[in-house]
């Protein structure tokens, strides 16, 4: 075999080999190749390049690996392809070796070519552990020492390839970078090319042999020339051994002497050569004599001639190639030692390889070029009768419904495909058992061969041979194929058959595939017509194979305009669509499962219609896509009424902002006209809001309509309740906390801020925040930036703030309970919610729009209030607001029996005796109650008022109300200052 020149270049890579990196099913994506989308099968281009490939072979066996490589590089669009072959010493091919060599590389990684491994290191080495193709990605994970040859493998598909059921090396296709991924059908490439690689192996070790034959008699040429000068005594040993023909001559033409070997390899024995009558001037065909001619002529000027080869006439008249050398004996002109090497094996040999190989490349022209399996098989049989010599060829396919080979091809003296051999039950002749045992069968003997049913018929056509051999795929037999010949046969005969017979059997396979597949395409044609919904089949790459009359009909198109290479969706989807649909649609066909689109269609009419198109795999027995199936529903009707609920909706969306401007938050009131004329002006804005209000006024409506209608809308509304939170837990729920920050945070975890980033916080009960959060919070508003609990990293953040407190925030600043800097950070834009009493006008449409909810919440019919409840509900104070308002409407709707709603006078009876009688007790105990308090706080302040430690602040009061009230109610505070001194 031609060794490869091996780059200077080269990384050796035996120092860098370390232990194995991960696991090999750490790297393998094999399972996932039969996943993938898959390319549609180019089947000429495939046949086209086998055609080409065994032309090579014939033409230029010394290059065929690095053809083959190449090949490989263009028809899977790899980056790098090469071959990988077992050997012992590093370069001879050996199918027990201990290495790999890199005898043909293509593309990128050509640098290496002639390099190797050894055997249990490599992708190779486990390609053949595994004994079936794998697909590797990242390989230098597992095998380290590649990392130093560049360029990185991202994916590598690997073929092993067998001779007599061994394997002996590897293809390989490398993808260097992610442009594109292998598929299905580069894994069925690869394996056919995987058999030719095997063919074109043991045609290169044919040839090996054939060199070191003629190596062998080269060394008997250089001994025969040492013993032409003189060396008589190893002349007559060399004579002696019969190693090869060695004859005395002279120039009259005279044969004086000759070795038994020389006697053999003519036919001639010891008595002919004594009488003379063997002469070399009469072994020597006619069209031989010029070249012996010029063998005299070298002998003459140098005293020997260098061996060429030539025929010699046997004693029977056949011919014999040999090849001949020789010399004058020293100091001679006329007589000297000639020594000859009969080449017949060797011929022998290139003749069968020749036949071989133009078997094989007619084989592959019949595929290439036939239009059906009869055609196609015809070829195959023609190639076997022109190139084997045989009487005639013949192949037969097996009927797996009825056991029985079934004659499809014949060539050479018969050619019909009728008769009583046209069906052969399984077992039945020579042929039926051929399929039966799956064992090829070959004799030079039909007359007393058992399997000859009609020894008459063969005496009388002259045959006396017979070559069969069976037709397999992956165990299964698809087929056999047989000669006879006039002659006898050698085993040389069923290496032919067995080259082609792979091919054969796999392009049956193929064939019948497609066959079977139009059958049902043309089934699933007739029956997709029937169906009254638009049906589309498509090839795994989306490309449409058929649509049905619905879709033809409503475009105007034909099924050669959906087939042709431009785009027809440019025509047929809705311009706004295209973009959108064609992306979804190619990813969601690359990830193989079911999907659905929306996309309007134009009509040949010219106008658009909605679709709702669900698309669905159709996969073989190996999980591979081979077809998708898209079914298409006209929507339009159902998009034109969700068009029309949408408006109808926005609509009333619209009435109801007119009416009651913000979501749930109802009326028509002076004071709440007020507030929503605030909202509106600062929600577009990103200013800080800080919500005041009684509890129940509906502070958290107003926080949400404010996000509403500000430019982070779309973003996230995270609300807080800070009275809500233990104050321990408070910074770990606002700003997150770090793994191991406190005992029981055993992973990171964000806080709201960060939840919040790019939208808004709503932070409830502000008020109530201890002081080390207020802190933290302060920072937030300055700064932009929060730091997790036990972290040391500050994050960016941006969110808007909004705050809400029922407490009074100037006077817990003076009592020093809440930071005066973060009050005016949180106090930019105040909005003061007013209370339900403030707002009386409001309360008939707020109690009109609580029944209408309830009741249909509750499944009831409520269609009037009685006048004395609105009355009663006016005339109330309503010191739990709205939120007290929502409590008592709903308990009065599930109460609710009829059509009129009410309620007991009893539940708001408790306020209404404010305005009588015990009103006037119930004022003056709240006073004594408000006189002990004050008095209490002065008693700890020792008098004083103001300041952190002050009265006011005890008691959460602004100095000057304190001050107001303690002069109100007669409280002496200097007795208390007194005291404490």
């Amino acid at each position: 075999m031609t060794e490869s020149v091996k780059s200077q270049n080269e990384i050796s890579l035996e120092p860098c080999i370390m232990d194995s990196g991960v696991s090999l099913e750490a790297i393998l994506c094999t399972d996932e190749l039969h996943r993938r989308p898959s390319r549609p099968p180019d089947y000429e281009k495939e046949n086209h390049a086998i055609v080409k490939l065994a032309s090579a072979l014939a033409d230029r066996p010394s290059t065929i690996l690095q053809t083959l490589a190449e090949t490989i590089l263009v028809i899977t669009h790899c980056d790098s392809a090469g071959l990988s072959l077992l050997t012992r010493d590093g370069k001879t091919p050996d199918a027990s070796g201990k290495r790999f060599y890199w005898p043909a590389i293509a593309g990128m990684w050509n640098p290496h070519v002639g390099g190797g491994t050894p055997r249990n290191f490599g992708p190779c080495g486990d390609v053949l552990d595994q004994n079936r193709a794998l697909l590797f990605r990242h390989f230098e994970r597992r095998y380290p020492y590649l990392l130093s040859v560049s360029p990185a493998a991202e994916e590598c598909l690997l073929v092993p390839f067998y001779v007599a059921g061994i394997a002996v090396g590897t293809i390989w296709a490398i993808m260097h970078n992610d442009h594109r991924k292998f598929d299905a059908e580069d894994d069925r490439v690869m394996a056919s090319l995987g058999k030719f690689a095997s063919s074109a192996y043991q045609a290169l070790i044919h040839i090996e042999d054939l060199k070191c034959q003629v190596s062998d008699r080269k060394k008997a040429e250089v001994e025969a020339r040492e013993f032409a000068r003189g060396l008589e005594a190893k002349i007559r040993r060399l004579v002696d051994a019969n190693v090869v023909g060695v004859v005395m001559w002279n120039l009259e033409g005279a044969i004086t002497e000759a070795n038994e070997a020389f006697l053999r390899m003519l036919q001639y024995d010891r008595e002919d050569l004594a009488s003379g009558r063997v002469r070399w001037t009469n072994l020597t065909p006619p069209e031989w004599r010029e070249r012996d001619g010029l063998a005299l002529a070298a002998l003459q000027q140098t005293g020997i001639f260098q061996p060429f080869e030539k025929e010699y006439f046997r004693k029977d008249g056949s011919r014999v190639p040999v090849l001949l050398g020789g010399a004058f004996f020293e100091g001679s002109k006329t007589e000297g030692v000639a020594f000859i090497a009969d080449l017949t094996d060797e011929k022998r040999a290139e003749e069968a390889l020749r036949r071989q190989t133009s078997v094989r490349a007619d084989a592959s022209a019949a595929f290439a070029n036939g239009s059906d399996l009869k055609e196609i098989l015809h070829g195959c049989v023609e190639g076997i009768v022109r190139h084997l010599d045989a009487a005639f060829a013949r192949i037969w396919t097996l009927n797996k419904d009825d056991n029985m080979l079934e004659l499809q091809a014949s060539a050479g003296m018969y050619s019909n495909l009728d008769g009583r051999h046209s069906r052969i039950r399984m077992g039945d002749l020579k042929v039926g058992l051929i399929a039966k045992e799956k064992k090829p069968h070959l004799t030079n003997d039909l007359f007393n061969d058992p399997r000859v049913s009609d020894k008459d018929w063969a005496r009388a056509c002259g045959l006396i041979s017979f070559a069969g051999y069976p037709l397999i795929v992956e165990e299964r037999v698809v087929g056999v194929m047989a000669l006879f010949a006039r002659h006898s046969l050698s085993n040389a005969t069923l290496e032919t058959l067995a080259s082609v017979a792979d091919a054969i059997a796999q392009g049956i396979e193929r064939k019948r595939a497609e066959e079977k597949l139009r059958q049902d395409e043309c089934e699933l044609r007739r029956i997709t017509d029937a169906i009254p919904e638009a049906v589309g089949v498509l090839r795994p790459d989306g490309t449409v194979i058929h649509a049905n009359k619905v879709v033809l009909d409503y475009t105007g198109m034909t099924l050669e305009d959906l087939n042709s290479p431009d785009d027809f969706r440019i025509r047929l989807f809705h311009p706004d669509d295209f973009e959108r649909v064609r992306e979804r649609r190619q990813n969601a066909l690359e990830h193989g499962a079911p999907f659905e689109l929306e996309i309007r269609l134009r009509r040949k009419d010219g106008q658009y219609r909605w679709f709702l198109f669900r698309y669905n795999p159709l996969r073989d027995d190996e999980g591979r896509i081979i077809r998708w199936y898209a079914t298409g529903i006209d929507i339009e009707d159902r998009k034109q009424a969700e068009e029309r609920m949408r408006n109808e909706n926005m609509a009333l969306r619209e009435e109801i902002d007119h009416t009651s401007m913000f979501e749930e938050i109802v009326g028509s009131s002076f004071e709440l006209r007020k507030v929503l004329q605030h909202v509106a002006k600062v929600a577009p804005m990103d200013s800080t809001v800080l919500i005041l209000g009684e509890t129940g006024t509906g502070k958290e409506l107003i926080a949400r309509a404010i996000h509403k209608r500000s430019n982070r809308s779309a973003r996230a509304f995270i609300q807080v309740n800070c009275a809500a939170i233990p104050s321990s837990l408070i910074a770990s729920e606002l700003f997150g906390h770090e793994k191991g920050a406190f005992t029981g945070a055993l992973q990171r975890r964000l806080g709201r801020f960060e939840s919040a980033n790019g939208g808004t916080i709503f932070l409830d009960e502000i008020g109530e925040l201890p002081a080390e959060t207020q802190i933290a919070l302060l920072r937030v508003l300055q700064e932009r930036e929060i730091e997790r609990v036990g972290g040391n990293q500050s994050i960016s953040v941006d969110v808007r703030v909004l705050a809400a407190t029922h407490r009074d925030l100037k006077a817990a600043v003076a009592a020093g309970s809440f930071r005066q800097d973060l009050f005016y950070r949180l106090n930019v834009f105040p909005i003061q919610i007013p209370s339900l009493r403030e707002r009386l006008d409001d309360i008939p449409l707020l109690v009109e729009y609580l029944i209408e909810r309830y009741a249909k919440k509750a499944g009831k019919k409520i269609r009037k209030i009685r006048k004395q409840t609105l009355e009663l509900f006016q005339a109330y104070d309503w010191p739990g607001n709205i939120r007290e308002l929502q409590n008592v409407i709903e308990r009065a709707v599930v109460l609710c029996d009829g059509e009129t709603f009410s309620v007991d006078e009893t539940w708001l009876k408790s306020e209404q005796e404010r305005q009588d009688g015990p009103a006037v007790r119930l004022a003056s105990s709240i006073a004594d109650r408000e006189r002990e308090m004050i008095m209490a706080a002065l008693a700890q302040s020792h008098g004083q008022v103001s300041g952190s430690t002050g009265a006011a602040a005890k008691l959460g009061l602004p100095r000057q109300t304190l001050e107001s009230k303690i002069k109100n109610l007669g409280i002496d505070k200097h007795r208390y200052t007194s005291r404490s001194a």
